[in-house]
């Protein structure tokens, strides 16, 4: 793959990332220059989107530390109890802990999303997931 292709490669792979489709200009009509200006706009506003998520995602786990804290005040004996509270305050019905604990694939589901409803990345949901099953 030559460098043109790359750069239009690359333009295609960000725009779909960027807007969930790919950008259809007609790539190959376009100099290098054009190519080069537009890779690098696309790679900017990937930049700013990624920069934007971690700004979301670190006050999303903020809140969520604070509601930890909350709960500890309130008098959870450890952290596990603790998100089990804030679970169990997010669902809308009784919560088994059992079926949890048995490996219920869906009630994970639902501890799962209530989790990510809080905006916690994926990697922070699933790290609360494995402690959550080693302490329930």
């Amino acid at each position: 793959m030559d460098y043109r292709d790359s750069l239009i490669q690359s333009i295609s792979d960000m725009s779909k990332d960027l807007n969930g489709i790919r950008d259809r200009r007609a790539w190959h009509e376009c100099t290098i220059l054009e190519l080069e200006v537009a890779h690098q706009t696309y790679k900017d506003h990937l930049a700013e989107e990624m920069r934007d998520e971690i700004e979301l995602e670190d006050m999303c786990s903020g809140k969520f530390d604070r509601r930890l804290a909350l709960a500890r005040d309130l008098g959870a004996p450890d952290t596990v109890t603790a998100i089990r509270w804030i679970i169990e305050s997010d669902l809308p019905v009784a919560f088994l802990w059992d079926a949890f604990r048995s490996g219920d694939q869906e009630t994970y589901y639902h501890v799962e999303t209530a989790l990510l409803s809080w905006g916690l990345s994926m990697g922070r949901v699933n790290s609360l997931m494995l402690l959550l099953k080693k302490g329930v």
